[in-house]
């Protein structure tokens, strides 16, 4: 890993990460048809807002003075979907690799780095989600060692 390095996510992060989670989420549309388009100001919103968050973590992979990836996490109670029926758990929520920076294993040194963080935080449990049909998340979740829980799915109601 001697190109790149991974280190958390500082508030000068802030245009460099949106960038990488515009794309992420313009690229992911494609998953969900039932979804509105993307608010590209109101998603910085809400990522500005987890870059300052205590219950969430950001960490960014760094090559010189440049960002190539990034893996955000946060800390929750209120999951249905939680295998601890009410502890606090990890949620993996978003994982973005530059395409240059893929394929080098680099996704599980962030990941190994927000699992750190969580178990310093008392966390037991990691969570993360993936959009069907997204074969490249399924593989590295997987071989990460993470077990599928269930398939979630969604609708969009039309109001007439």
């Amino acid at each position: 890993m001697s190109k790149y390095a991974v280190r958390k996510a500082t508030s000068d992060d802030i245009d460099a990460t949106f960038a990488f989670i515009a794309e992420l989420y313009t690229g992911q549309q494609r998953f969900y048809e039932s979804a509105n388009p993307i608010n590209p100001d109101r998603l910085r919103e809400i990522w500005n807002a987890r870059l300052r968050s205590k219950a969430c973590s950001v960490y960014v992979l760094e090559g010189g003075n440049e960002l190539f990836g990034l893996i955000a996490g946060q800390i929750s109670k209120h999951d249905s979907r939680n295998p601890t029926h009410g502890e606090m758990i990890g949620i993996i929520t978003e994982v973005y690799l530059t395409p240059e920076a893929r394929g080098g294993n680099y996704a599980a040194a962030l990941l190994e780095q927000i699992e750190a963080c969580f178990l310093e935080c008392g966390i037991d449990y990691l969570i993360a989600d993936y959009f069907v049909g997204n074969i490249a998340s399924e593989k590295f979740f997987e071989n990460a060692g993470f077990t599928r829980l269930s398939t979630r799915v969604c609708k969009r109601l039309f109001r007439g």
